[in-house]
């Protein structure tokens, strides 16, 4: 654990905060397992590994031994919204000493509505999951341990029983190739999760072109 300076106090009880078990039940081996299922699904197996890491704040040394600044890309999703959103990006280029590169998702997806859709009964909370990860989720009860209390009508089955509001944006660790054939790699909040949301665990893109 490194030391934390005044100014970081904030960010690192934020991320404590949205990694705690109460708001994040699903361990970081299901959460791989979420992400594996997914790769699975859309055939990039050959190119994509998934590794479950110590939470990368927690060990900046680590991290940049495991992901050298001269041959990976920190990536995230462009600052938005409020709060620890907005000061994440900023925070993760002090506490690693390297450059965040930043990516506009196509899609957002987040908790509170799939929470919303799931409480109401509306299959639509399906949308939020990509495909592969929706299975290996309900597989493991995500939706009755993740999500808050479901209606009483309106949804059946394992994914229509509980919901459970606290769940946070995925945070994942991925790797993927730079132009010159070099593993890149970016580790953040993932704005459409294969399935529950993680805190350890992401994809890493093996050498080849990814997108």
């Amino acid at each position: 654990m490194p030391t934390i300076p005044e100014h970081l106090r904030e960010f690192y009880a934020g991320c404590e905060a949205n990694t705690s078990p109460a708001k994040n039940p699903m361990s970081p081996e299901e959460r791989a397992g979420f992400w594996q299922a997914t790769i699975d699904a859309v055939g990039l197996q050959d190119r994509v590994t998934v590794r479950v890491i110590t939470r990368p704040e927690l060990d900046p040394d680590g991290f940049n031994r495991m992901y050298p600044p001269e041959n990976v890309d920190l990536v995230f999703p462009t600052a938005s919204g409020e709060g620890f959103d907005l000061i994440r990006n900023a925070s993760f280029e002090e506490i690693f000493g390297r450059k965040v590169r930043t990516v506009e998702p196509p899609l957002e997806y987040h908790t509170s509505d799939i929470r919303t859709a799931y409480r109401a009964g509306n299959e639509a909370w399906k949308n939020g999951f990509a495909p592969g990860g929706l299975e290996a989720f309900i597989a493991v009860d995500g939706p009755e341990r993740l999500l808050a209390p479901a209606p009483a009508q309106g949804v059946s089955g394992a994914v229509g029983r509980r919901v459970d509001a606290s769940a946070a944006r995925t945070r994942s660790t991925t790797a993927r190739p730079t132009r010159q054939g070099k593993e890149e790699s970016a580790q953040g909040a993932s704005r459409q999760p294969p399935a529950a949301p993680g805190r350890n665990t992401g994809p890493e893109r093996r050498s080849g072109r990814a997108k």
